[in-house]
Formats: C-alpha cells, structure tokens, sequence
C-alpha cells in the first residue's frame, strides 16, 4: 500500500496545481482510502455547496451544514424544474360556424388554457328550417397542489405591496413543500429578484387534506421597469404547480382616470 501512495503522488506532483498528498495517515491494511485534496481552493468560509468530503470527516460538526446545503440544491433544482402555467384566457374557444356530418354529429378540436377553474360550455344549434336547440355545461381544470396569485392590474413607481397567493391541497393526504415568488425582467429573462423583493423568495408550507393556506411576499416597485413577470411556484415530493403573470409599472407621471357611477337624489 505504501507503494500506492507513491505512485499516487509521483503522478500528481507538479502536474495539479494545488494538489496534495495526505501521507500523514498513510492507510496500512489493503483497501483504504487515500485522501486527496485541493488545498488552495478551499477555504473555511467557503460557500461552495459541494464542500469536501475530507473537511466532514475531519469536523464532524460539517456535518449538519452539508445536510442543509443538499438539501437546499434539491429544492432548488425541484423548483427550477417547474413549469408555470403562462395562457390564463378566460375564453377557451368560440366557433360560431359548425356543421355536421350526415348523421349529424359535430366533431370539434381546441386547445384548452391554463387556468384552474370551472368552465361553462355553451351549445347552440339550429336548422334551414328554425328549428333550434341548445344546451349548457359544466366542466373544472384542477390539480392535486395549485396555486392561485392574486396579483394586482398595475403598480406605481416606488410601491410597495404585499403579493399573496392561494396554495391549495386537494389530495387525501397532508402535504409539506416550499413555494417560492421569482420576479423575471422580460425583456432578458433575467431574474431580477434582488431589485424588487424585500423579503424572502422561498417559503415553507404544510396543508391538511383538502385545506389552503396563503403565502405572502413584500416587494417594491423600482424605477427603469415598465413590465416584469410574477412567476409563483409550489413543489411537494409529489406536486407541483405555479403560474405566471404580466405586472405593468407605471411612471408617476402617468394619470389614470376611473369613471364612477353617482346617484343624485331629486331635489
């Protein structure tokens, strides 16, 4: 084994920059670790996730913060995975021209949007000869997790709100996960966080069966920004869900109207 050791070294000494060989320990039974490691790119405050092995075994006190940061790049990589609901329309389709088949049957295709809600589906029909008919139904989009921002029409330069969204569970079971606000410039698609929140991005969550809770976050409204996306998601082991919006930012020199309705009693 000490033969190893010095192979090892004599092949990695000058070669690696800041490689070195921990002989210190020198394994003595056959199939033992040797220890390798960068001394000069690492360094005890380091932030980097991927911390060295050697350090928690040499510190067990490493351990818990190396628990934390694995856990912390699974969550992000859970949220980053999501894809949020972009096409909200409130209309799913209108086709005022159908005509069937000589058996009399419609067949028709349309893409439905995005938005969790409850749609009404209205028929129509009639004959050459004025002989009408019509139906209506009901119908939802759901999943087992969504969330539901209420985001409002507009802000002001300098604003600052509070933005809540709805989680909700429909699943049989209680549910924990992490919901997280992402505010995106839409113009480079770069996430611009840091300008506009004033509080965390990412927060926890538990709901019971077939209840809701609501989440909050408190952001600003700088300067510079005519537009940004509100991306909100929500991930569980098992669900996901988010949804995106457009939030327009108007300058203070833009007046808005709003017309209102004023009864004058007679005399």
């Amino acid at each position: 084994m000490t033969g190893a050791v010095s192979n090892v070294d004599n092949m990695l000494q000058g070669r690696v920059s800041g490689v070195t060989v921990d002989q210190s320990n020198m394994p003595t039974a056959a199939g033992a670790p040797i220890l390798i490691r960068g001394m000069s790119t690492i360094s005890q405050n380091s932030n980097d996730p991927n911390i060295n092995l050697y350090d928690a075994l040499k510190d067990p006190g490493l351990e818990a913060e190396l628990v934390h940061l694995k856990n912390k790049i699974e969550q992000d990589n859970l949220l980053n995975s999501i894809k949020a609901r972009t096409n909200l329309k409130e209309t799913a389709f209108f086709y005022p021209e159908l005509y069937t088949d000589d058996q009399g049957n419609i067949t028709f295709e349309f893409d439905t949007p995005e938005a969790l809600t409850k749609w009404k589906l209205l028929l129509f029909a009639h004959t050459k000869d004025l002989q009408s008919g019509n139906a209506t139904y009901y119908t939802h989009t759901q999943k087992q997790l969504m969330v539901q921002p209420n985001i409002p029409r507009f802000m002001r330069v300098g604003d600052q709100i509070t933005i809540k969204s709805m989680v909700n569970n429909l699943s049989s079971e209680n549910i924990s996960g992490v919901a997280r606000l992402q505010l995106i410039d839409p113009e480079t698609n770069a996430i611009i966080q840091d300008i506009f929140a004033s509080d965390s991005e990412t927060k926890p969550f538990t709901i019971a069966a077939q209840n809701n809770t609501t989440l909050s976050w408190m952001i600003n409204a700088p300067a510079g920004y005519p537009t940004v996306l509100v991306k909100v998601i929500a991930a569980t082991d098992t669900f996901s869900d988010g949804e995106q919006h457009e939030l327009t930012i108007i300058p203070n020199e833009i007046l808005i109207t709003e017309t209102q309705k004023i009864s004058i009693p007679k005399n």
